[in-house]
């Protein structure tokens, strides 16, 4: 056998291998590219829950908020009518007594 067919025969025997080292690499190389892929989701996953959380928590401060405002708006209005009210006893009082002191 010649030199140039036992070459010939090492490159022949050297292709299959070549051949599943490059299948074993790109195999590697998706694996790697879904690991990634999956920690990316996942920080985009967090991300996106955060945002969730802090919205949900401003609409709930909101709530609250709005909550005391009535409150603070239904005091108020108890307030003025306890005022307007005694205003009106006074006022009731005063004609009483104009009328007693007519009399």
């Amino acid at each position: 056998m010649g030199c140039k067919a036992k070459k010939q025969r090492n490159v022949e025997a050297k292709k299959p291998r070549s051949v599943a080292v490059k299948k074993q690499c790109s195999v590697e190389a998706k694996r790697r590219r879904s690991v990634e892929a999956k920690k990316q989701c996942d920080v985009e996953a967090k991300r996106r829950r955060s945002v969730e959380a802090k919205k949900r928590r401003s609409v709930e401060a909101k709530k609250q908020r709005n909550v005391a405002v009535k409150r603070q708006f239904s005091v108020e209005a108890k307030r003025r009518q306890s005022v307007e009210a005694k205003k009106q006893r006074n006022v009731e009082a005063k004609r009483r007594q104009s009328v007693k002191a007519k009399k």
